[in-house]
């Protein structure tokens, strides 16, 4: 039977605290800037931060590289870095950040499909059942959000469709870094990541939100402060550190803690109303989870 990483446990449980408290920092953030400009400057911000301490092995984890692992890592930065938070910053404008995060968490029950098609990994019966009820449990959770008008305004809401989006992209994207983590440095490949996705996500920012506007107040600093050092430098480190010592399915099943965080921080700092349907929706959510990672375990132990 083999043994259970205590350091990647660790690491992906710091990773769920730190990348919800993100969905908390980002709605104080917010008046800061444009949700892309604010996104795009705290990727821009994290990876400067990165890069003055690992320029050195940054780029010689580029240089080492074949030009089909450079295109793998700008993708997987695009995708990861670039689409995901813009994705999540958009949504958290309109989303109360309790539901982002349980939308977030159903990265678990898209890693099964696409680990299937892009790395040959076998989902048995039960996986695709406890998927498919996931799923239905993110149905709940999403039609109990506070002034949802039935399944359609529910469903079909522009925030919502653009979060799920994101989550299909981070999907994709984590797929294509696990083949790469177990090769590079973590910290310093950590940087790669986020100046290739900073930069594209700024050129985006250009051209949907035009020029900056920066609203320096106390309350949104902070949050930025936080997204900078805690929700991009630690909360990523944390990742790449789980990617490293977990299968990508695996690794993905952290994501279950991330509504319970989420729902626990909207609570305390935003005072976020969380109804019965959302807790149920969330609770089932967690438990296919939970069932599609035992039924791994018990496959991987034969």
């Amino acid at each position: 039977m083999p043994a259970i990483s205590f350091n990647g446990l660790i690491a992906g449980v710091l990773f769920a605290a730190f990348w919800s408290g993100s969905f908390i920092a980002i709605k104080f953030a917010l008046p800061l800037a444009p949700p892309l400009w604010l996104a795009a400057g705290r990727l821009v911000a994290a990876s400067l931060v990165l890069l003055a301490v690992f320029a050195r092995p940054a780029m010689r984890i580029i240089r080492d590289a074949s030009p089909r692992m450079r295109w793998r890592m700008l993708a997987a930065a695009v995708l990861t870095q670039s689409y995901y938070l813009g994705a999540t910053f958009h949504a958290l404008v309109t989303l109360p950040a309790a539901l982002v995060s349980i939308l977030g968490s159903s990265l678990p029950l898209i890693s099964i499909p696409m680990a299937t098609a892009m790395l040959g990994e076998k989902a048995s019966p039960r996986e695709v059942v406890a998927t498919l009820v996931g799923i239905a449990g993110i149905v709940v959770a999403i039609l109990g959000k506070p002034g949802a008008d039935g399944l359609t305004d529910a469903l079909l809401s522009p925030s919502i469709l653009v979060m799920l989006s994101g989550v299909l992209a981070l999907a994709f994207g984590n797929t294509l870094l696990k083949s790469i983590v177990s090769k590079s440095d973590v910290v310093p490949l950590v940087a790669t990541q986020m100046a290739g996705g900073g930069f594209v996500l700024l050129l985006f920012a250009i051209s949907v939100e035009g020029p900056p506007h920066f609203d320096w107040k106390f309350t949104a600093s902070f949050g930025f402060a936080y997204l900078v050092f805690m929700g991009s430098i630690a909360a990523t480190w944390m990742w790449i550190v789980t990617l490293h010592r977990f299968s990508a399915i695996g690794a993905s099943g952290f994501f279950l803690l991330i509504p319970v965080f989420g729902i626990v921080f909207g609570r305390l700092f935003l005072d976020e109303v969380v109804t019965p349907l959302q807790l149920l929706g969330t609770a089932v959510l967690c438990a296919m989870i939970l069932v599609r990672s035992l039924s791994i375990s018990k496959r991987e132990t034969r």
